[in-house]
């Protein structure tokens, strides 16, 4: 009955042994369980970390309008000064119809239009002091020059189909001899009139001027005009 008690109180032992080995082998593979959960679960509860890169919010705000422009005012030009009075010659005109008629009427073969013969600036040299490269003026002489030969100058054909009409106004000197020499134009209208003012003006001849009694050479301005 011993034995039999003996052995049924061994199986009760190895019983509890092994119960309590389980136990403790379950603890030990919840432990180790809960061990590997726990950082889940501290990841899954923990807020996300902040990322380098931020957007910003801006609000969009339109630019205020740019500054009326102010117009600049232009400095007001000084007032012109009043034009110089022009030269005027001190000799009064004198009109070649005039002279011719004076002192040679009917004399050379005469040029149709208007004309005016008007001395250029010049004075008569001092008595005593003159020579034969004085040039006088008109009215510093004391006999006047006569016209001798005076033809007209030609009327230049397109000139002259076309109708236009000009004046040429000639410097030119008398020398002693009555021979004109150094024609020049002074101002034209039409270059086309100029050849053939300067070409009849070369051919006048006249009876020089005279001072003391001497024939001398003098200046003489003379416009020319082409009319038709």
């Amino acid at each position: 009955m011993r034995i039999g008690r003996n052995r049924s109180q061994g199986h009760g032992v190895l019983a509890r042994s092994f119960a309590v080995g389980t136990a403790m082998v379950i603890g030990a593979g919840l432990t180790l369980a809960l061990f590997l959960v726990l950082p889940l679960l501290e990841d899954i509860g923990r807020p996300p970390e902040k990322s380098d890169i931020s957007l910003t919010t801006v609000d969009a705000v339109e630019p205020p309008p740019p500054p009326p422009t102010v117009e600049e005012q232009k400095p007001e030009p000084p007032p012109e000064a009043p034009p110089s009075p022009e030269l005027t010659e001190t000799a009064p005109p004198l009109d070649l119809s005039q002279l011719e008629l004076a002192l040679n009427p009917g004399g050379g073969d005469g040029i149709s239009g208007d004309f005016a013969v008007k001395l250029s600036v010049g004075t008569a040299a001092s008595a005593g002091m003159q020579t034969s490269e004085d040039i006088f003026a008109l009215s510093d002489l004391d006999q006047a020059p006569r016209v001798v030969y005076q033809p007209a100058p030609s009327y230049p054909p397109d000139m002259k189909k076309k109708k236009i009409q000009g004046t040429v106004t000639l410097l030119f000197i008398v020398d002693a001899d009555g021979r004109v020499k150094e024609p020049k134009v002074q101002k034209s209208d039409h270059p086309s009139f100029d050849a053939p003012a300067l070409n009849a003006v070369k051919r006048w001849r006249f009876d020089p001027g005279k001072v003391g009694g001497q024939p001398v050479q003098f200046r003489m301005r003379v416009p020319i005009t082409f009319a038709l």
